[in-house]
C-alpha cells in the first residue's frame, strides 16, 4: 500500500489555508467537527475548500455531542466530556501529521476502536513519530495537546498562536 505524503512546504501551505478556514468558522461561532483529508478539497487554482458541513454546529460556548471521524476525535470527545471549538484545532494537528506521514498519528493496520480511543486518551506520547521537521512536530504537539485549556487555538491569542508558529 502506498501512502500519499506532502513535502513540508506543501503541507504547511494547506495547513495554513485550513487554519484560516477554521478561524473564520470559529469567528462566526461555528464548530466544524469533521476535519479530515476527504473533506478538504482542492479547487482549480490549488486552494482548499472545506466540504461536508453535516457535523458543523453553531456553538458559541460548549457542546457535548459525540460525532466526527474516529482518528480525528479530540480526547475530550472520546471521553464524552463537553467541548468547544478547540476540537477543530486538535483535528488540524492530526491532519498535519497525516499530510506529512501519509497516515493519521494513531493509525493501526487492523482497526480497533477501543485501542484507538485509548491511544487518543493517552495523548501524543503514544505516537510513533516519523522524522518530521522539528517545527512541524512542535506545532502538531501543541495542536494535539490533550488538555484543551493548553491547546493552540484555544489559548488567550486564539488562532494567533497557530498563525505565529514557525
Amino acid at each position: 500500500m502506498i501512502f500519499q505524503r506532502f513535502p513540508d512546504p506543501v503541507a504547511k501551505f494547506y495547513a495554513a489555508e485550513v487554519a484560516l478556514a477554521l478561524n473564520h468558522l470559529h469567528s462566526i461561532n461555528i464548530i466544524y467537527r469533521d476535519l479530515k483529508p476527504e473533506n478538504v478539497l482542492l479547487n482549480y487554482d490549488g486552494h482548499i475548500k472545506i466540504a461536508d458541513f453535516g457535523f458543523a454546529k453553531f456553538c458559541p460556548n460548549m457542546t457535548w455531542t459525540l460525532c466526527g471521524t474516529p482518528d480525528y476525535l479530540a480526547p475530550e470527545i472520546v471521553g464524552q466530556q463537553r467541548y468547544n471549538k478547540s476540537v477543530d484545532w486538535y483535528a488540524l494537528g492530526v491532519l498535519i501529521f497525516e499530510m506529512l506521514s501519509g497516515l493519521p498519528p494513531y493509525h493501526q493496520p487492523v482497526p480497533n476502536p477501543v485501542l484507538l480511543y485509548e491511544r487518543i486518551s493517552a495523548g501524543p506520547a503514544q505516537i510513533h513519530w516519523p522524522a518530521f521537521n522539528p517545527d512541524a512536530k512542535d506545532l502538531i504537539c501543541k495542536l494535539m495537546e490533550s488538555d484543551p485549556s493548553r491547546r493552540y487555538g484555544n489559548l488567550q491569542h486564539g488562532a494567533g498562536d497557530v498563525f505565529a508558529h514557525s
